[in-house]
């Protein structure tokens, strides 16, 4: 049995929809945006899609990580 590892997710990564999100969330598909922290849920995320204003609560799920930000600095 093959199980996954969770990357662990902090405000400052680059992210983009997941396949599974954009599975269920067709218009999700393809965004890429920045998470800017977390959220009154322990496993979502807020993350700032480029080109929006607002900020959009996704599940962890829902996210891959891009590139990741150095938390010492």
């Amino acid at each position: 049995m093959l199980l996954a590892v969770k990357v662990p997710i902090i405000a400052g990564d680059r992210v983009r929809v997941s396949a599974l999100g954009a599975s269920r969330c067709a218009r999700l598909a393809g965004k890429m945006g920045t998470v800017i922290g977390g959220s009154v849920y322990a496993s979502s995320f807020q993350v700032r899609f480029d080109g929006n204003k607002c900020a959009s609560t996704l599940h962890r799920d829902y996210l891959e990580v891009l590139t990741r930000v150095d938390p010492a600095e």
